[in-house]
């Protein structure tokens, strides 16, 4: 009896010593420990008041059943401050003296894991259909969109001047361009996340703004504007996401331009601690009242008939900005006056060796970033 004693005294496990109707008799120190009640407090109290409404059903009939062993179950059990916790419970029968032992473990911590883990699943797999539908996107409508433009163009040719079937190419080719621009720009916004993993590295921004230049000639050469800047520097940093940003806020620039000479202006200046860039634009402007609100996710402040944007730039420029503890603030910005954005984000120290004059920006791998 003595070893049963020490058992009862040192087990880890939460036992409880009851009458064959589940009247407590005694509770060993883990049981007490855990639970928060006294031996003496809790001794004479039915043993089935202590689970869960939606449990105590299934403990009262075990208790009813009087077999001499049940097989382990989970079951909520309450302690002394209302709180429940998960155990799983095994039930003996003392055949000597008619007594039934309850001897439990606590697996609260093992259920909340559980519970977070098929919460898990669900947005693995949705994340995983994201990615389904970004390959989608890019594979097999964007080449559609493209295809029915440039066809559009080459029939737009044909067609005798100040035709009616001109104004229908003309709609058709516009909205298809639309298309085209807003596939490109959800692509951007939804893969900046796996982009923020890639490795820093040196590059040369005036080399990156050439690229840029060249990839936005077309609404450059349609608005016939003009792209400039001061001196921009190297800096150590996410490449793609930082082509990505520029490449929103350029586009933009021109976009929502009707200036007879649009034209787009970085200025570079720097900080013990921050990279600033100040882009400046002679468009059309944002109302006061509306700019806590350009940041937002397809936030448009004008029709697409009269200006071609997707409402996902801006947001795409917080969002990378965010991944790189920096941020995007409007300078001002008043309707008819253009717009100036302040950017700045942390100045990253380079190991020596990256930043040797050497690394040169990867012009497939920024297209890659935004195409």
């Amino acid at each position: 009896m003595d070893c049963l004693l020490k058992v009862f005294e040192l087990s880890s496990d939460l036992i409880a010593i009851s009458s064959m109707y589940g009247a407590i008799e005694a509770v060993n120190p883990a049981f007490q420990k855990a639970l928060g009640f006294s031996g003496e407090k809790i001794k004479g109290s039915d043993f089935v008041s202590l689970f869960h409404e939606e449990d105590a059903a299934y403990a009262q009939r075990t208790l009813q059943q009087g077999e001499s062993q049940l097989s382990p179950t989970e079951l909520r059990i309450r302690d002394h401050k209302g709180l429940y916790h998960w155990v799983r419970l095994q039930s003996h029968i003392s055949v000597t003296d008619r007594k039934r032992i309850f001897i439990a473990q606590d697996v609260t911590q093992q259920r909340k894991m559980q519970l977070q883990l098929e919460r898990t699943v669900p947005l693995q797999q949705v994340h995983e259909e994201l990615q389904q539908f970004n390959h989608l996107v890019s594979h097999d409508i964007k080449e559609p969109v493209r295809n029915i433009v440039s066809f559009s163009n080459l029939a737009l040719r044909e067609i005798p001047p100040n035709s009616k079937l001109e104004e229908y190419f003309q709609y058709i080719i516009q909205n298809g361009k639309q298309l085209h621009l807003l596939i490109n720009n959800l692509l951007s916004y939804n893969t900046i996340d796996k982009q923020q993993n890639e490795v820093l590295q040196c590059f040369d921004m005036q080399i990156m703004l050439n690229r840029l230049s060249s990839n936005l000639s077309d609404i450059i050469k349609e608005k016939g504007g003009r792209l400039l800047s001061n001196a921009l520097p190297r800096i150590y940093g996410n490449e793609r996401l930082i082509y990505m940003l520029f490449r929103h806020l350029l586009e933009n620039g021109f976009l929502y331009n009707d200036n007879p000479a649009p034209q787009v202006e970085i200025h570079y200046d720097t900080t013990p601690r921050f990279h600033q860039f100040l882009i400046t634009d002679n468009g059309i402007g944002i109302e006061p009242e509306f700019h806590q609100y350009v940041f937002d996710l397809f936030k448009r402040l004008h029709n697409r008939q009269d200006y071609m944007g997707t409402g996902i730039g801006l947001a795409t420029a917080k969002k990378i900005l965010c991944k790189m503890d920096g941020e995007i603030r409007i300078m001002h910005s008043k309707p008819g006056q253009g717009s100036a954005f302040l950017v700045r984000f942390p100045i990253n120290e380079p190991p020596l060796e990256h930043c040797n004059g050497k690394k040169r920006f990867n012009e497939s791998n920024a297209i890659a970033a935004t195409e």
